[in-house]
């Protein structure tokens, strides 16, 4: 009799077991599109600096990202405001983009709202501000020195000391 209790406890405790397993992993493509969903789910999750800009105007990191944000965004990551270009039907609100890990890397960012991501310029430095339409930079004027906004939209193409730069979204 005993030995029949045992049997049964055992029988009792695998079949417990065996409705408290996992459902198993979906195969192919399903499973791809979950894990590349965490992964990015873990980016946005690590995303610095969280929030960026002053008072009304702050921006989130996240919010950038999502809206095709190309640049890391990490513990070695800043975002300065820079200034604004306001042209006759829009205004572009200027950051400079800084990471410094094992190579820097180093933008121009546009936002054409408050917080709305509107394109970026690869550069070497920080630039030293906004003077009316234009970004200014410490290099020699004949290297180019300051990207100019006339008409409505950035130029596609500049010239920053030396390197071409081209606006990307």
């Amino acid at each position: 009799m005993m030995r029949l209790l045992q049997v049964l406890l055992w029988l009792g405790l695998i079949v417990s077991i065996a409705a408290c397993r996992k459902t198993p992993e979906p195969a192919g493509l399903e499973h791809i599109a979950r894990l590349e969903f965490e992964i990015e789910e873990a980016k946005l999750a690590s995303v610095h600096p969280e929030y960026f800009g002053d008072g009304a105007t702050q921006c989130s990191g996240r919010g950038l990202i999502l809206q095709g944000f190309g640049w890391t965004l990490d513990k070695f990551s800043k975002i300065e405001y820079i200034g604004n270009i306001n042209l006759k039907t829009v205004t572009y609100y200027v950051y400079y983009y800084e990471r410094n890990a094992n190579h820097g890397q180093h933008a121009i960012m546009l936002l054409d709202d408050v917080c709305s991501y509107f394109g970026s310029y690869p550069v070497k430095d920080r630039p030293r501000g906004v003077i009316g339409n234009d970004i200014v930079f410490n290099a020699p004027k004949r290297f180019g020195n300051s990207i100019h906004f006339a008409g409505i939209s950035p130029p596609a193409k500049v010239v920053i000391d030396g390197d071409i730069a081209n606006f990307s979204r």
